[in-house]
């Protein structure tokens, strides 16, 4: 995938391809709907890029985006949950689901 186009859904096969890792389901599963192109040109536009975006969008087209960035907020936010807790378990040496609260506990008394 061209280098300038990899940030596109549409560049990488509907289906997974011996030459790929990841296929555009996969993509969408991890990233959201939105594709990261799409927000990376949002961030750079600045306050003034994304007025005018919104001026050129239809209603229908802007209640369909603000819905995808609430549904790609929702899943980061439990993928940020989960990352904080693998990174909690590395803090205090415990391997991730391999133990109960009371060897959390004394994991956590060992760190303090």
């Amino acid at each position: 995938v061209e280098s300038k186009r990899c940030l596109a859904y549409a560049s990488h096969p509907k289906r997974l391809s011996p030459q790929g890792l990841l296929d555009r389901a996969d993509f969408e599963s991890k990233y959201g709907q939105l594709e990261p192109g799409r927000l990376l040109e949002e961030l750079v536009g600045g306050l003034e890029g994304l007025e005018e975006r919104m001026r050129a969008l239809s209603i229908e087209e802007l209640r369909c985006e603000v819905l995808a960035l609430l549904d790609w907020r929702e899943k980061a936010n439990g993928r940020l949950k989960n990352l904080e807790k693998r990174v909690a378990w590395a803090f205090l040496g415990i391997l991730p689901d391999s133990c109960g609260q009371a060897a959390i506990k004394k994991a956590f008394k060992r760190r303090v």
